[in-house]
C-alpha cells in the first residue's frame, strides 16, 4: 500500500489513519475509485470511520456522489488493476479509464484545498483488508 497525504500524514497505515481522522472537522467522504462489484467490500469502511471521528461518512466512487469538493476531508483510495481489459472502440483500458478518473478527482480536491488522504492499494484484495484492520484498530 502506498499513502499520500496532502497534510503530510505518512508512515505507516495505522499512524497515518489516526492523523488523517483527528483533523476531520466537517465530513468525510471516502471515494473509493476501484471496482464496486469486486471491492465492495470498502463500503465496511463507514461506520467504523463514522464512530471514530464523530462526524458523518459517506462512500462514493467520484467526488461529486459525496458532495463535490467544496467541503470535507476525503480519503480517496485506488488500487492496482492485476488484470486489465481493453474497452471495445475505445483506445484505453477499464484501469487506465479508472486511473484517469482517480488522477481528475486527486487534482480536483487539491486544487480545492480539501484535505486528503489518497490509499493506493498495490494488491486490492490484501489492501483492502488490511485497511479495514487498520480503521477497527482506530476504534480500540
Amino acid at each position: 500500500m502506498e499513502i499520500f497525504a496532502t497534510g503530510g500524514a505518512g508512515g505507516n497505515l495505522l499512524s497515518a489513519l489516526r492523523e488523517f481522522t483527528d483533523g476531520i472537522h466537517d465530513h468525510l467522504s471516502i471515494v473509493a475509485v476501484l471496482d464496486p462489484r469486486n471491492d465492495a467490500a470498502t463500503a465496511g469502511l463507514c461506520s467504523p470511520l463514522a464512530a471514530v471521528t464523530g462526524r458523518p461518512v459517506a462512500l462514493g466512487r467520484h467526488p461529486r456522489q459525496v458532495g463535490g469538493p467544496r467541503s470535507g476531508s476525503f480519503l480517496l483510495i485506488t488500487g492496482a488493476d492485476a488484470e486489465d481489459v481493453a474497452v471495445p472502440g475505445r483506445p484505453y483500458t477499464v484501469g487506465g479509464a479508472r486511473a484517469a478518473r482517480a488522477a481528475a478527482a486527486r487534482e480536483a480536491l487539491i486544487r480545492a484545498g480539501r484535505p486528503v488522504l489518497w490509499l493506493h492499494l498495490t494488491d486490492r484484495e490484501q489492501g483492502i483488508r488490511q485497511l479495514l484492520a487498520a480503521v477497527h484498530m482506530l476504534q480500540a
